[in-house]
């Protein structure tokens, strides 16, 4: 059935959010599989890893990957959302917003969802919108994070999200 044919009083929703979802979540487990089988135990049992270089960067990639497509997936699923609770300028000014603001616009006003949120949009910018910079000016004030603990951090706070949102279509 066509969303132009449909007689209900809801609105057909087409969209490609799971498959966002899905594709993060595969690429996470690809980017651990990857990253274990380029570490061993140190042979004198101290902790820690020694790491194998892997000249692809295959879980580097991965990584990425599933960081920009649970933002995607975040975007998708609060538009949606968005969609239900906004119309015209409303929601051309709901899209506009950063992930906090969606989240406490949609009615979830909770901190450490909007903690997580902020981490998962500024990981996603830095993807994004990468600025090259040069050794001599890394700051050693600021944080060093790795691609592969913030697709961890951005898979898990996509998952959180989507179970708020299980409900979303059967509204």
């Amino acid at each position: 059935m066509s969303p132009e044919s449909q007689s209900s009083d809801r609105d057909f929703v087409v969209t490609n959010a799971y498959t966002y979802l899905h594709i993060a979540r595969e690429s996470l487990e690809t980017s651990k599989r990857l990253q274990d089988a380029h570490r061993r135990p140190k042979p004198d049992g101290s902790p820690g890893w020694i790491l194998q270089f892997d000249p692809q960067r295959a879980s580097f990639k991965h990584s990425v990957i599933a960081i920009v497509f649970a933002g995607v997936y975040f975007e998708a699923i609060t538009y949606i959302a968005g969609m239900k609770q906004f119309q015209g300028k409303d929601l051309n000014r709901f899209d506009k917003q950063n992930y906090e603001e969606r989240l406490r616009l949609l009615g979830f006003p909770d901190p450490d969802l909007a903690v997580g949120a902020k981490r998962l949009r500024t990981a996603r910018r830095e993807i994004v919108h990468e600025k090259a910079f040069t050794i001599g000016g890394i700051s050693s004030s600021l944080p060093w994070l790795t691609a592969e603990e913030e697709a961890e951090h951005a898979v898990e706070y996509v998952n959180r999200i989507a179970t708020l949102f299980e409900n979303l279509f059967a509204r």
